[in-house]
């Protein structure tokens, strides 16, 4: 058996590894959507210098990936670890707090592809610098790309908020069935 500790680190690092692998795969899809969003904005955000990952733009984009979402997996695995670890009569709680982590991702996914639909739809590139805007050669894949981004993250938070309570029901649910 998993003491609680144990049962914690192991969320903890299951949730970087995938957050990091969600990262990785997510800026690979939208540095094919717009490789200015890196190369114009990322890349100075990330203070990567020009010999890093020498005349690979698109390793620079995916290495940004990992960097920018490890450290959310590492804050959505301690908290859906912490709610999990108190847990009694769950014969095995790394199954249900890895469905939590799915859950999690899975709606992060679903934000994201909402933000493409929002990004090539709706939002347009007047609220940008206008200097800026003639720096680009394709301005609305580089706002489409920043709104995957933002919604991205967003379902992120929204899907941590719905596997922490997903949890907290389940666990309702065995502190009733003892009683």
């Amino acid at each position: 058996m998993i003491n609680k500790i144990g049962l914690l680190t192991i969320v903890v690092l299951i949730s970087i590894i995938i957050a990091s692998l969600y990262g990785y795969v997510h800026n690979q899809f939208t540095y094919s959507i717009s490789s200015e969003y890196f190369t114009k904005f990322k890349f100075d955000q990330f203070i990567f210098y020009d010999g890093a990952f020498t005349n690979n733009d698109a390793g620079k984009a995916h290495f940004i990936g990992v960097l920018s979402t490890w450290w959310f997996g590492a804050l959505i695995g301690l908290i859906l670890g912490t709610i999990t670890i108190f847990f009694s009569n769950f014969a095995n709680k790394m199954k249900i707090v890895f469905k939590a982590i799915i859950l999690t991702l899975c709606i992060a996914i679903i934000f994201g592809l909402i933000g493409l639909v929002v990004g090539k739809l709706f939002i347009n590139d007047m609220a940008m610098d206008e200097k800026f805007i003639s720096s680009l050669d394709d301005s609305k894949a580089f706002v489409t790309a920043g709104s995957i981004h933002n919604f991205s993250y967003l379902g992120g938070l929204v899907g941590l908020g719905v596997s922490a309570f997903y949890l907290f029901k389940l666990r309702k649910a065995s502190v009733q069935q003892r009683v």
